[in-house]
């Protein structure tokens, strides 16, 4: 129908829109700093390789902010620590071997930039700071209430329970992502899963 073609339209405008924005803002950022750092010399990826980066970004947005704010509970620095994770992949992007492992490699910068985030500011959340709604940009779900209660867990039980339960990955992966063994992982998650189903069970989440 037209209505139906009218929308594709719709979401096809949006997404290129969405690539060109990210790409021009990552090589603008990745110039910058190339500049700042080796003397005025200019880093330019090849037009194939940036599509790649972009449609590869564009998949993986939601998952990054969701694990970013998994570490900071805060949605302004969950999107700061994406935008600096972003910029910097950008600039290393011609050093991954290993293009296929972008999403992960993605995930772990992620990762480290919010955790850097968090001890550069000293910050401190308490249960009373918590948002009362997700803040997770096109999550659709029916159950806020477990997302409110996995943000009431410490740091390193977010993180698992969000790379394992939200983004579906094996225990390997997410030890190499967060940087520890699969063994600590599986232990994290364990205690994750007992805390959630006692905070579930209170009603207590915030």
């Amino acid at each position: 129908s037209a209505s139906r073609c009218e929308a594709n339209m719709s979401r096809l405008i949006a997404r290129r829109l969405f690539c060109e924005y990210t790409v021009t803002f990552c090589h603008a950022a990745g110039s910058y700093r190339q500049n700042r750092r080796r003397g005025g010399k200019d880093m330019t990826l090849p037009e194939q390789e940036r599509e790649r980066f972009c449609q590869v970004l564009h998949h993986s947005r939601t998952s990054l902010y969701r694990l970013a704010f998994s570490i900071t509970r805060n949605s302004s620095d969950a999107q700061e620590a994406v935008a600096e994770a972003v910029c910097r992949a950008y600039e290393r992007y011609p050093q991954l071997r290993e293009k296929e492992k972008l999403p992960r490699w993605l995930l772990k910068i992620t990762a480290n930039e919010a955790r850097r985030l968090c001890q550069r500011r000293g910050r401190t959340v308490s249960l009373d700071d918590l948002p009362t709604e997700p803040a997770i940009p096109g999550r659709e779900t029916g159950d806020d209430t477990l997302w409110q209660a996995v943000q009431t867990l410490p740091r390193d039980q977010r993180e698992a329970v969000v790379l394992f339960y939200y983004e579906d990955l094996p225990t390997e992966e997410i030890a190499r992502i967060v940087g520890t063994s699969p063994g600590a992982v599986r232990v994290r998650l364990s205690r994750a899963r007992e805390k959630l189903r006692s905070i579930l069970k209170e009603g207590d989440y915030g």
